[in-house]
């Protein structure tokens, strides 16, 4: 099964997060809080994951998280 992109998911502090797919294992992620700007990523999924986490924020690595955790629910 494939998932349809743009994914939207909202994290338990209300930030909105949609992800769109651009390339082979490339995600563009748009975090939208309740208030302030929107912040934007790409996260690139051939990376250790070691590697990912060191190099994100609480609201990144909240987001690839749920993802990693939305894909888990496709396999």
């Amino acid at each position: 099964m494939s998932k349809h992109y743009p994914l939207h998911f909202t994290l338990e502090d209300g930030v909105h997060v949609t992800v769109n797919k651009t390339g082979d294992n490339i995600y563009d992620f748009t975090l939208t809080p309740k208030h302030g700007p929107e912040r934007h990523f790409t996260f690139v999924d051939d990376k250790p994951q070691d590697e990912v986490i060191a190099s994100m924020d609480f609201h990144q690595l909240n987001a690839v998280r749920t993802f990693w955790l939305e894909q888990e629910d496709v396999k």
